[in-house]
């Protein structure tokens, strides 16, 4: 990894700093032209200095080395949204770049506003996302989290005291992802109980409910590879309950169209490639929903022949 002096700007310093780390050490997409296609598409509202802003660059720069050779690489047309401001002509084939879904870029937008969550009023886009749910999350200690994610990036294991549903124990722990559902966030891994007690197996460990943790690392850790329903993918088909009131049945049917597109199977929803080992997550999130006061069963997983 290479050495950059960076000069931050008082309004700028973050972007820059992103900008230098993800175009110089990782390959990644151009920030460049994310942000281009970002401003072009979602907000239908680029201009060069608008995006010289964003990026910590001058006006000059980004209007020569990234919209006019975006322009000619490309081959993509600019027509006029409204004052000085432009957006893509034709958006048929998809974005190359920035997030082409929806809910990617609610995702991106979220992982932006933490960046700038202590300097609100230099946020630089054009929509920030209010998100309660940030707080309703269990939030572990600090230092119990690093020492999970560091064994988790260097394939080791930790060893700690853990508090299950039937107790505190002693174990050893090997992380191999890190996965957030709807309610929490959590690291699976394989588990090893102290000597004597049962064998091992590969369970969801949160990281909340670690009361303490040897943060030296032990390099014999159990592999991912071992973890059959972790590698093992289906997909996961659901069926709009016989039980809801019309009305609510009805929103429902154009909240997940996109996902319902099998018409010999109506009310159906099929989302691809789940793995087996967070299915159940997938089930209880979508199972179940409150409209107002009132909770209702919704969406009913069934068994793929």
């Amino acid at each position: 990894m290479r050495n950059y002096e960076v000069i931050l700007s008082e309004h700028e310093g973050f972007f820059i700093v992103i900008t230098v780390i993800l175009s110089h050490t990782m390959n990644v997409p151009k920030i460049n032209e994310i942000f281009f296609e970002y401003l072009a598409y979602w907000e239908s509202g680029l201009q060069a200095s608008r995006l010289a802003k964003i990026l910590g660059q001058s006006r000059e720069h980004v209007q020569r080395n990234t919209i006019s050779r975006f322009e000619r690489t490309y081959r993509v047309r600019l027509i006029n949204s409204q004052g000085r401001m432009r957006k893509l002509a034709d958006t048929s084939e998809g974005l190359r770049f920035a997030p082409s879904r929806p809910s990617d870029l609610v995702r991106m937008l979220d992982g932006i506003s933490i960046l700038f969550q202590n300097a609100p009023e230099d946020y630089p886009l054009g929509v920030r996302v209010e998100n309660p749910l940030h707080g309703l999350m269990p939030e572990p200690d600090a230092e119990v989290f690093r020492a999970l994610y560091a064994a988790c990036t260097h394939k080791c294991a930790v060893r700690m005291q853990y508090h299950s549903k039937q107790g505190v124990f002693p174990m050893t722990f090997s992380p191999h992802a890190l996965v957030q559902v709807p309610d929490r966030v959590h690291f699976r891994g394989y588990a090893q109980w102290a000597a004597g007690q049962e064998k091992g197996m590969f369970i969801d460990l949160v990281p909340a409910r670690v009361e303490s943790i040897d943060g030296e690392m032990i390099w014999d850790a159990v592999p991912s590879s071992e973890d059959a329903d972790w590698h093992s993918k289906s997909s996961a088909v659901y069926r709009l309950s016989s039980e809801l009131p019309a009305a609510l049945a009805a929103v429902l049917r154009q909240e997940w169209a996109s996902s319902m597109t099998d018409n010999s199977r109506p009310d159906t929803m099929v989302i691809p490639s789940v793995r087996k080992a967070v299915k159940p997550y997938v089930d209880r999130a979508l199972r179940y929903r409150w409209f107002g006061n009132d909770h209702y069963e919704t969406w009913i997983p069934q068994t793929v022949e």
